[in-house]
């Protein structure tokens, strides 16, 4: 209510320039020519800082402790997160 429609535009513009190279659960990210979906995100416990990332290969594999630096997000994403939490219950 406090913006006109193009301000809303604008404000959803730089928030989203700003945080498109993070990266999320069910992010789809190449990585030495393959491809991978990001499973789960290693945290610092003492800065609680994102230190690297796991990654599921379409084969089934999975390596662990990637770095950012190492893969490129594709713009792909799948809802892993959900498939992953109905797997707890």
């Amino acid at each position: 209510r406090d913006y006109t429609a193009q301000e809303a535009i604008d404000k959803i513009k730089a928030y989203d320039g700003k945080h498109s190279d993070r990266i999320e659960v069910g992010d789809e990210v190449e990585w030495d020519g393959d491809k991978y979906v990001v499973t789960y995100l290693n945290y610092n416990i003492e800065t609680s800082e994102i230190t690297d990332y796991d990654l599921l290969a379409y084969d089934g594999s999975v390596v662990d402790h990637v770095k950012k630096c190492a893969f490129t997000k594709t713009g792909k994403h799948y809802d892993i997160a959900s498939i992953l939490e109905a797997m707890r219950t």
